[in-house]
């Protein structure tokens, strides 16, 4: 009973989704992160004044979206790394439909959770370090 009632709201909620993502992307192209107050601020940073694993993320998707590839990972090089998985992701699903060989998803493997949580705890403290070595590390 449940399928029935979830199978028409799928059909209204993907285009909606699909809107959405197209019109956070309109609004990151084309306004600032750095020169707007529109933004929300980090409440981590704010409040303890340590860099948060998402710190500079903005920043970066506006400069990603503005092919800066530099000044984005300068920014946030986690968000870097989570375009060239979304590309990785949408390149294994484009070659598995349109192909009869089948390549491998390896981020789609039990393991890559806990691999990704490890990495941004550890991208977490290491850009909270007070050595030089680090700096590339903070937006």
């Amino acid at each position: 009973m449940l399928k029935k009632f979830l199978k028409p709201i799928k059909y209204i909620l993907i285009p909606i989704g699909v809107l959405a993502g197209f019109a956070i992307i309109w609004f990151y192209l084309n306004v600032n992160p750095g020169e707007s107050s529109v933004f929300p601020k980090c409440q981590f940073h704010a409040s303890t004044g340590y860099l948060c694993p998402g710190c500079g993320s903005q920043r970066a998707a506006h400069d990603f979206l503005h092919f800066n590839f530099n000044e984005g990972f300068s920014h946030n090089l986690l968000v870097g790394l989570l375009i060239i998985a979304l590309f990785y992701l949408l390149l294994v699903f484009t070659y598995n439909r349109l192909s009869s060989n089948k390549i491998p998803n390896y981020l789609n493997r039990p393991k890559t959770a806990w691999i990704v949580l490890g990495v941004i705890f550890v991208f977490w403290v290491l850009r909270n370090l007070p050595f030089e070595m680090f700096n590339i590390l903070r937006p």
